[in-house]
């Protein structure tokens, strides 16, 4: 850990639990990520996608950035590529500027709708075929 302090991650997990009671916004992303990971607790995709939309819906960029990936994957939420470049673009815009973040996010939601453009030219050329 930092400072030859080892990692205490159920620690970190009652400690982000009591915060977020407490309105602390980032804790309840970060007791996600616990969750999501399964550090210091079972892992669980339902509550990890729950605790981080919440703080995605709170504002806090990291989030939205890893909800646009649990999207992605189908992690603890459908599989949803339309709405992780949503989350993706909506992380983009509130990271700061030029931040990795903003950037990992931005190419992110631009890489995963050139994918999604691309499905949809090829599905309407199949229908134009199959009209024909």
């Amino acid at each position: 850990g930092l400072g030859g302090v080892a990692h205490d991650y159920s620690q970190a997990g009652v400690l982000y639990q009591r915060a977020a009671r407490l309105g602390e916004k980032e804790a309840g992303y970060y007791l996600g990520v616990l969750h999501l990971y399964g550090r210091g607790m079972p892992q669980n995709f339902a509550l990890a996608a729950k605790l981080i939309r919440d703080a995605a819906l709170a504002g806090i960029p990291q989030a939205m950035h890893l909800l646009g990936k649990l999207h992605t994957h189908g992690q603890g939420v459908e599989r949803d590529y339309r709405l992780a470049v949503a989350w993706f673009g909506k992380a983009a815009l509130a990271a700061p500027s030029q931040s990795a973040l903003s950037e990992e996010a931005s190419s992110a939601r631009d890489e995963l709708q050139g994918l999604i453009d691309t499905a949809d030219q090829s599905m309407l050329e199949q229908v134009k075929a199959l009209q024909l």
